[in-house]
């Protein structure tokens, strides 16, 4: 099955987050504190905004 969903968005102004990195600049690798627990995050939009981390272990 192939999915056409265009081009991911990285544009912080455009996604919309308000992360640091945020205006015209791309928010990767963004610190982003829940709950005491600081994440790594990156924002994109794939026509809906999506903030998405990754981890080593179920446990992150």
């Amino acid at each position: 099955v192939n999915v056409d969903m265009g081009q991911p968005v990285l544009q912080a102004s455009s996604i919309p987050t308000k992360l640091p990195g945020g205006g015209d600049e791309a928010v990767v690798n963004a610190e982003l504190v829940v709950d005491g627990n600081t994440w790594k995050v990156t924002c994109v939009s794939m026509g809906n905004p999506h903030c998405v981390t990754f981890g080593t272990n179920q446990s992150q």
